[in-house]
C-alpha cells in the first residue's frame, strides 16, 4: 500500500509547506537536495535499491510558478544493503507527513 501511494505522484500533492494539503515542501538547500541525491546514488552504487519510482529531485511544477528554482525532491523508500554506510550515517531526507 505503502509503495503504491508513493508511486502515485497525485497522492503527494507538492506544494507550499504552509499549505495543509501539501505532503510535500521543498528542501532548505540547493546543498540539502544534492545530498539527497548523493545517498540515493550512493545505496543503489553499494547493490540496495530504491523501491518506489518517484524519487529524488523535481524540476519546477506545473501550474505553481513559486516552484521555480525550489528545491524540490520526492521522498524515496530505499532498501540499502547490510553493510551500506546509510546505516552509520545520520542523514534526514524529506518526509511526507502520512
Amino acid at each position: 500500500m505503502l509503495l503504491k501511494n508513493y508511486n502515485t505522484p497525485s497522492n503527494l500533492p507538492i506544494g507550499d509547506p504552509l499549505d495543509p494539503k501539501a505532503m510535500i515542501g521543498p528542501l532548505h538547500t540547493t546543498t540539502s537536495v544534492e545530498r539527497y541525491t548523493q545517498r540515493l546514488e550512493s545505496i543503489k552504487k553499494n547493490g540496495g535499491t530504491i523501491l518506489n519510482e518517484n524519487s529524488g529531485q523535481i524540476g519546477t511544477l506545473d501550474n505553481w510558478e513559486e516552484s521555480s528554482g525550489g528545491n524540490w525532491a520526492r521522498p524515496a523508500i530505499a532498501k540499502p544493503v547490510k553493510d551500506d554506510p546509510c546505516w552509520k550515517e545520520e542523514y534526514v531526507p524529506p518526509t511526507s507527513r502520512q
